[in-house]
């Protein structure tokens, strides 16, 4: 028989990710407000469960969105808060007085090259 052994580092690795989450989510509500508060035309690049949640639980819903971008063919045609969603290509046509916000974590710095390098976006992108 195994002798249990108490976790003593457990307890301090969980209150170490609690601490990091709400500084990312303060750093998240910062980028998010400044959004809204430009009064800019916004577009969001990312339509999976991230944008969702920062739709339903931050002012992200307050910005000026004009529509959403999203690489997923299922979505494209589709509506979310009676907006549109449309493929990248989309991008080509915008102009400097649109703001892009990467609504994704984990293909951020992709989707910046995308919007820079394929697109030749100028306006601001602001991502997590």
């Amino acid at each position: 028989i195994k002798e249990i052994k108490k976790d003593t580092n457990g307890y301090f690795a969980i209150k170490r990710y609690i601490f990091m989450s709400k500084k990312k989510i303060v750093i998240i509500n910062r980028k998010i407000n400044y959004l809204v508060k430009s009064g800019s035309k916004v577009v969001i690049w990312g339509m999976g469960s991230l944008t969702a949640r920062l739709l339903a639980s931050t002012n992200l819903s307050k910005a000026d969105i004009k529509f959403f971008v999203d690489n997923n063919k299922a979505m494209q045609g589709k509506k979310i808060n009676n907006i549109d969603i449309f493929p990248p290509s989309i991008l080509r046509k915008l102009n400097n007085d649109y703001k892009v916000f990467i609504g994704s974590y984990i293909y951020r710095n992709e989707i910046r090259d995308i919007l820079v390098n394929e697109y030749k976006f100028k306006g601001e992108i602001i991502s997590l």
